[in-house]
């Protein structure tokens, strides 16, 4: 494989520019940057703040909010140990004080699924479904979430996390609109984002 994303998309026949974002090849000299601006960064129910401050901690989630935020995401390509792909997704938010979303993404052969490892030592681990509608519009929508500890990998209870919805629409060969949604059963919508993103290429 050349990308972690590979075998859920390689065989649509994607936009260009979901191509460059989803099926760059690890192999290739240089890394893309998607750049443009967050028009909303929200969270709701004040009362889960320091959550959110702890998060910031494993470089997930974060407290601000707040319109028209520049936001990057740096997508930088490696092989493991066994020579699988993956794709490194370095988000940057900058607020007055930048924070970071940052993960890696792989795809596990036994789940069948791509997986973003998040957190210290990629601890956290969330198992995405990928759907295609031509001609223009990806979902990414979350299956499962488990902790990984080596060589023992718990699955939590839907109660303990939130389901993440992300909806992409390719507007141009190299603009996507995105809007990412993270819901608890019990809570409801609890945090998300949307906005313009336009690629780049950076060479290594």
């Amino acid at each position: 494989m050349f990308s972690p994303f590979e075998q859920d998309l390689g065989s649509k026949d994607l936009p260009e520019v979901f191509r460059q974002q989803y099926l760059y090849s690890v192999d290739e000299p240089y890394t893309v940057i998607f750049e443009g601006d967050a028009d909303r960064v929200w969270h709701k129910l004040q009362w889960l703040t320091p959550f959110f401050w702890i998060l910031t901690w494993f470089q997930i989630f974060f407290p601000e909010t707040g319109e028209k935020i520049p936001t990057q995401l740096h997508i930088i390509g490696g092989r493991d140990s066994l020579n699988k792909p993956f794709h490194k997704w370095n988000r940057t938010f900058r607020f007055k004080r930048d924070r970071y979303f940052n993960a890696v993404m792989t795809y596990d052969d036994g789940m069948g699924a791509v997986i973003e490892k998040m957190g210290l030592f990629g601890i956290i681990q969330i198992f995405w479904k990928m759907e295609f509608l031509a001609p223009n519009r990806l979902t990414i929508s979350s299956m499962k979430c488990c902790m990984d500890f080596g060589i023992i990998r718990m699955f939590l209870p839907i109660f303990l996390y939130p389901s993440v919805m992300v909806k992409e629409t390719a507007v141009a060969n190299n603009e996507i609109y995105l809007e990412l949604v993270a819901s608890h059963p019990w809570l409801g919508d609890i945090f998300g984002y949307s906005g313009t993103f336009y690629s780049l290429r950076k060479e290594i």
